[in-house]
């Protein structure tokens, strides 16, 4: 890729607008230190107008992906139904990929960190694709509730019971 193009691929990866609120002075001193509103066009694994995907720095396992709305926005509350509509269409597309490519893939985490106390450490909004894989976990039941220790699992006097039967699961 020529310099030309990869400045190009660059500075659309860069393009983001103000957020209603946002100050646009403001808005550019944030832009500068977030490293979400600079991401290199050769980290870039798929992309459409409003959203970027890229692989996490540290993994929580082979594959995890961010989906990126171009547009600095801190919370997932402030993205519109475009950005959202736009993370919906590449995480099924990256998710179809990924298990096109790697039979291990048998599942997905989908998540989002919002704000510190979630955990949320880049202030800018992006939505983590993260694959699953058998025995990654020893217990995988509960999923994203291993968020909070000791609330994966469920308790075993209240198993989850099967929406259409009430039966508990086996």
């Amino acid at each position: 890729m020529s310099s030309n193009a990869e400045q190009s691929k660059l500075s659309q990866c860069r393009r983001f607008d103000p957020a209603p609120g946002h100050h646009p002075s403001l808005l550019a001193n944030i832009m500068k230190s977030c490293p979400f509103c600079k991401i290199s066009a050769d980290r870039i694994i798929a992309e459409d107008e409003v959203c970027c995907a890229v692989r996490d720095h540290y993994p929580v396992s082979p594959g995890h992906t961010l989906i990126i709305p171009r547009r600095h926005v801190a919370s997932f509350r402030e993205m519109t139904s475009n950005e959202w509509n736009s993370v919906h269409r590449l995480a099924a597309d990256l998710a179809k990929k990924m298990q096109e490519e790697d039979s291990s893939v048998q599942g997905f985490n989908l998540g989002i960190n919002d704000g510190r106390t979630a955990g949320q450490t880049i202030m800018h909004a992006h939505v983590h694709l993260i694959p699953r894989r058998a025995g990654d976990v020893h217990h995988p039941e509960g999923g994203v509730r291993g968020v909070i220790p000791g609330k994966a699992r469920y308790p075993e006097s209240n198993p989850p019971s099967d929406p259409l039967t009430g039966q508990p699961e086996e």
